[in-house]
């Protein structure tokens, strides 16, 4: 799995030079991000197929807006939750593919785009983020947005349907 730290920086990348991320609950962030997702369950209702990945990479990246990171992969969830209807304890899934530009604030703000959550680059759509004062970014950050905005909020286990005759 990939060694690498929650934060991380624009000055810790090469242009053109895509770092591979093979995240799983390994490491701390993600799984503080797992077990978020559980804070409604009781550890006895827990069971062992809960799991939490990212595949994907970073890439520094110089052009159309200065340098800046490419963050793009697949986040893969097994969690455990509540159905909404008869409350008991389910497992859920989440598979997002994860999409995102993360541009200086200078940037940002000489383009007028502080408001935007959108661009484009090469004809295809990326979510849009900054990166902080220090042009950092925080992985467990766009992450956590990711799930909970993508997440099932009203989970309901699979019922089987009558048999029709």
């Amino acid at each position: 799995m990939s060694n690498i730290k929650q934060t991380t920086s624009l000055r810790n990348y090469q242009v053109g030079v895509a770092k591979i991320l093979e995240l799983d609950a390994t490491q701390d962030f993600m799984t503080e991000l797992l077990d978020e997702l559980h804070e409604n369950v009781s550890k006895d209702e827990l069971g062992d197929d809960a799991a939490i990945s990212f595949n994907g990479e970073i890439e520094k990246i110089k052009g159309k807006y200065e340098e800046f990171l490419q963050f793009t992969g697949a986040l893969d969830l097994t969690y455990y939750t509540h159905d909404i209807i008869t409350n008991e304890v389910m497992t859920d899934r989440l598979e997002q593919e994860v999409k995102c530009l993360l541009l200086t604030k200078e940037v940002g703000q000489k383009l007028q785009m502080e408001d935007e959550i959108e661009i484009e680059l090469n004809g295809e759509e990326y979510d849009l983020y900054f990166l902080d004062e220090d042009d950092c970014f925080n992985i467990k950050d766009v992450l956590h947005e990711y799930i909970y905005l993508n997440k099932n909020n009203y989970p309901k286990q699979a019922t089987e349907s009558p048999a029709e005759d």
